[in-house]
């Protein structure tokens, strides 16, 4: 049968094992065709040697190795090593380069420098095929080992790099290699200072599957290209090319279908290695102008082993963003490296270790001088192993799905990191014992995290991943495409926002890989130029979406920064032009800058619409300031004034007797982000740079089953110590049952609320049992709380005089009817009613949709009044307040009325006010009606608020926190708040 028709016969790529030595190596057969090997051989005359350039100059990458498929078996012709390359449709081509290479087993892959650079070349050999599409390495083989396999890359301009892999010792006697078609890319190498690198080589290898996820590349793979060709620890670099660039420091490639290497170095010189993907028509290489070596061991006590894929990765900043340029395997006696690192001037390392069955700490060291070398050891602990299991929202298991432990030590996040299988469990081991964050991430999925889980546990966590699309564009400049940018992308319905950044590029052309499927907000901002216009774009999973984001020109910008509290000017002071939309910063858009001796600052380009500056100084809080545009079309920030930095210490308070070791602590609500933090043995806790605010505090026990939570004002005018009860106090048994028989809801657990807002919280077992500890000896409310807050049940129990206390909770059938009165049933269907009692925001703080009588149910709670408001895209947020019953079904109406249209202005001397924070709520209940940052304007927007009394609060950074109440009755209207900039908020109606 003819191997030549591929329509007539389709044969499966087989992976088939081999073991040498102790290595097992999967290899693939190739594809050979009995009509070219029963030809005639061309002789040695005929035979085209090549340098590493093709006629036209040009290099062609892919996206990862692509596997001939089979045609056929080999047909045996002596002992000559002759390639055979064709089309997709079996038409010889000629002029193709064709590299004949070792795998390079050296356990620094990812890590070479000129030396192991050199000793690849010298051990490659390369062939250009002649007409008739043949590659004769007849009288230019490499050295063969009985212990080395190796591989074939074929490479053309237009067609894409393709590979096959021979046995230890094989020859390609006939080997046939089919090229598909391919577009072209650009690559650019740039010197230390930006200018094209004359004189550059550009090396091309192929990866294999590790190498790409040591990479961080989310690439998703075809059945062929999986890098199965050999075992993945054993299988490293194999060379495919070496480039020249132009005078112009560029030079052409061909786009594979899956991701490569790229590499580039001059004499000493050296780029960060760079996963090229083939969706990306141009890649800028930055050399470095020397390199440094590292190296190491890793030490583990207690005779652990730190397993058979553990290797060290290492980590630094490049254009702003942390990369992963280099990893290096640990050998068998806990050594790695020495590993070739590009020097850099400035900047830290950060290295790793991962993939081990133990773990250590993140260790950072400074780049040594240009040439020399650092020692990084690491004193590792014994790890232990969880599974994580990756579905999507139909519960299909998602292969290939990176998953991610993460933990905190000293202010340092740690991870552990595994891959999912086909069934989609990954086997995440050296994690640390105790409580973590989950991240999860999959090619074509929405990148999901779950925060404060234990491990290890038995069963595997499940995490669901939702579909994701994508976003494809162009950035341009009255046209031109822009070099240096970043874009922003965020939808309605997710926290913050995703950024790419692009330096040094070629065409202006960004993407986004993992954006929520519909609406989605793209906008585009660069140091040189205003923000682009706003872009709404619906996305689906099918196409990625295209669009262009054209920059617009700037104005000018000045300011003035200030001590908040004497008016003296901070002459060290940092500004940080910042991307805005509307009253929102998305991150900085340009390096920052200083003011002068006066504290005074000229930057640009602004927008003239939206400008905001982060300032940034030593002692003081960060803190972004809105500018306002004035009569000269220009700009104004006016004068800034900066809080300076107070110090929290947090002291946990407890009997001798109890133990506080495993307990975390975060804390939340407040304008300082204070993250999970272990409780050490002192049981004391410093946090630097705090600002003054309202803070819930938590603690959380070691499995995450209980914890409590305390509210604290701190207010501004020094260092705060904040003590904290620990195991103080009186223990409390509590059993829930459903009052019908039925299991309580997953993960139900019981509140348990003592006077002044303080919360503690426990989970129930499988017999809906818990003991709640450290309860002060008051009155207190305990609740049976399921779902999303939901209370089920709540009774008031007094836990003065002796104990042994006890409760039992009741999860029941709602005992309070809302109804709706003065408005249809339609609109009634389009709204939702929230309860919660006043005067605290945790207790019974829910809400529930209409049943089908047009009535809201609820839990009564066990408190003499609460609020019901009822939230309406027409009617807004209207609010009543009631009485509790306590016996019976208790059945309110709530009045809905026409709303009044509340805009409320903050303004200064100079006019209306940017960024003010505000919050407006029902009197006497503390939670908000309407939060959010005044717009340009210095506005809240329009408001709907029913007939009432409302409280409004405003804050900005440096300002004292005031609030101030008002009524409000239809139609509503404007209300001004005159603010002053410096010392404290003065409002006035």
């Amino acid at each position: 049968m003819s191997r030549l028709d591929r329509n007539a016969v389709l044969c499966a790529t087989v992976a088939v094992a081999v073991l040498v030595g102790s290595v097992a190596y999967i290899l693939v057969p190739r594809n050979t065709i009995a009509e070219a090997a029963a030809s005639d051989q061309p002789d040695e005359s005929q035979a085209s040697q090549s340098d590493n350039l093709d006629s036209e100059g040009r290099l062609s990458v892919l996206s990862s190795p692509a596997v001939a498929q089979d045609q056929g078996d080999r047909v045996p012709t002596a002992s000559t090593a002759v390639a055979i390359v064709v089309d997709a449709v079996g038409v010889s081509i000629p002029g193709v380069i064709v590299s004949w290479s070792p795998l390079q087993p050296d356990d620094t892959r990812l890590s070479w420098g000129p030396a192991e650079i050199e000793m690849l070349l010298a051990a490659t050999k390369f062939a250009t095929t002649d007409s008739s599409g043949r590659a004769d390495f007849t009288h230019a083989r490499p050295d063969l080992n009985d212990a080395q396999p190796t591989v074939l890359w074929a490479t053309k301009p237009g067609f894409a790099p393709t590979f096959v892999a021979l046995a230890p010792g094989e020859l390609p006697e006939g080997q046939r290699i089919e090229m598909p078609a391919a577009d072209a890319a650009t690559i650019r190498v740039l010197d230390h200072e930006g200018a094209p690198a004359k004189g550059a080589s550009v090396f091309q290898f192929g990866l294999q599957l590790e190498d790409i996820r040591g990479l961080n590349g989310m690439t998703a793979f075809e059945p062929a290209g999986q890098g199965a060709s050999l075992g993945t620890r054993e299988a490293c670099l194999s060379l495919v090319r070496q480039f020249e660039v132009n005078d112009r420091g560029t030079v052409s490639v061909s786009h594979g279908r899956f991701p490569m290497l790229l590499l580039a170095t001059r004499e000493a010189e050296r780029s960060q290695l760079s996963l090229h993907s083939p969706r990306r028509d141009s890649v800028t290489l930055h050399l470095s102008p020397a390199t440094m070596s590292a190296s190491g061991r890793v030490m583990v006590a207690d005779g652990a082993k730190f397993g058979v894929d553990a290797r060290v990765t290492w980590l630094w900043a490049v254009d702003g963003t942390m990369k992963r340029p280099g990893q290096a395997v640990v050998r068998e006696s806990g050594s790695w490296g020495p590993a070739t690192i590009p020097w850099q001037s400035s900047g830290n390392l950060e290295f790793r270790l991962e993939g081990a069955e133990v773990y250590a700490p993140i260790i950072e060291r400074e780049f040594s001088g240009p040439g020399g070398a650092i020692l990084v050891d690491f004193e590792a602990s014994r790890g232990s192993t969880q599974r994580v299991r990756v579905l999507d929202l139909r519960g299909s298991p998602i292969e290939n799905a990176k998953v991610r432990l993460l933990w905190s030590t000293a202010e340092i996040w740690n991870c552990a990191t595994a891959w999912t299988d086909e069934e989609g469990v990954a086997e995440v081991t050296g994690c640390k014992l105790g409580t973590v964050n989950v991240e999860v991430s999959a090619a074509s999925h929405r990148r999901k995290g779950q925060a404060g889980v234990y491990v290890p546990r038995p069963e595997p966590i499940e995490i669901l991943l939702a579909k994701s699309a994508s976003i494809r564009g162009l950035v341009t400049f009255e046209g031109a495409p822009v070099a240096d940018f970043s874009v922003f992308a965020w939808d309605d319905n997710s926290p913050g926002n995703q950024r790419v950044s692009i330096s040094s590029s070629l065409d202006g052309r960004f993407e986004f890989l993992d954006v929520p499927i519909g609406e989605v907000y793209v906008i585009a901002a660069s140091g040189q130029h205003a923000e682009s216009q706003v872009a709404l774009v619906a996305t689906s999973d099918a196409e990625p979406t295209e669009l262009s984001l054209e920059l617009m020109p700037g104005v000018g910008g000045s300011g003035r920064v200030v001590d908040g509290l004497t008016g003296e000017a901070v002459p060290h002071a940092l500004i940080e032009v910042q991307a805005t939309f509307k009253s929102g910063t998305m991150g900085p858009r340009k390096e920052r800058q200083p003011v002068d001796a006066t504290g005074q600052f000229h930057l640009g380009p602004f927008g003239k619409e939206n400008a905001a500056v982060l300032v940034k100084a030593t002692g003081f809080l960060e803190y972004t300031a809105y500018g306002n545009l004035n009569a000269e079309g220009q700009m104004d920030f006016g004068v800034i004034p900066l809080t300076r930095a107070q110090t929290l210490q947090i002291v946990i308070e407890g009997p001798d007797s109890h133990n506080e070791s495993g307990w975390w602590f975060y804390g939340q609500d407040g304008p300082t982000v204070m993250t999970f933090v272990l409780i050490p043995e002192s049981g004391r806790l410093e946090f630097e740079d705090v600002a003054p605010g309202n803070y819930t505090f938590n603690l959380i026990s070691p499995d995450g089953s209980g914890g409590s939570k305390h509210r604290r004002r701190l207010r501004p005018g020094g260092d705060w110590v904040v003590r904290l009860p620990f195991g103080e106090g009186v223990p409390l048994a509590v059993h829930a049952y459903m009052e019908d028989g039925s299991k309580l809801p997953e993960r139900a657990n019981t509140s348990v609320e003592s006077a002044g807002g303080e919360l503690r919280y426990h989970h129930f077992d499988s017999e809906g049992n818990c003991t709640v500890e450290g309860i002060p000896a008051e009155s207190v409310i305990v609740s049976l709380v399921a779902g999303q807050g939901v209370v089920l049940d709540a009774v008031r129990v007094d836990l003065k005089g002796p104990g042994p206390h006890a409760v039992e909770l009741v999860g029941k059938e709602p005992n309070l009817v809302v109804r709706l009165k003065g408005i249809s049933a339609a609109d009634t269907e389009e709204g939702h009613v929230g309860i919660m009692s006043v005067g605290s925001t945790d207790l019974w703080h829910t809400w529930a949709q209409p049943d089908a009588e047009g009535e809201f149910r609820f839990r009564r709670p066990p408190v003499e009044s609460f609020a019901l408001i009822f939230y309406h895209r027409e009617y807004g947020r209207q609010g009543q307040i009631f009485s509790t019953l306590n016996e019976g079904v208790q059945v309110v109406e709530l009045e809905v009325g026409i709303p009044g249209r509340i805009n409320i202005i903050a303004t200064d001397r100079s006019g209306p006010i940017v960024g003010v924070s505000w919050d407006v709520r029902l009197a006497a209940v503390a939670a908000s009606y309407h939060t959010g940052l005044t717009n340009s304007e210095g506005s809240t927007g329009e408001l709907l608020l029913g007939e009432g009394t409302f409280t409004l609060s405003l804050s900005r950074s440096g300002y004292w926190h005031i609030e101030h109440d008002f009524e409000v009755s239809p139609p509503g209207g404007r209300m001004e708040f005159a603010i002053r900039r410096l010392g404290n908020l003065a409002v006035a109606v």
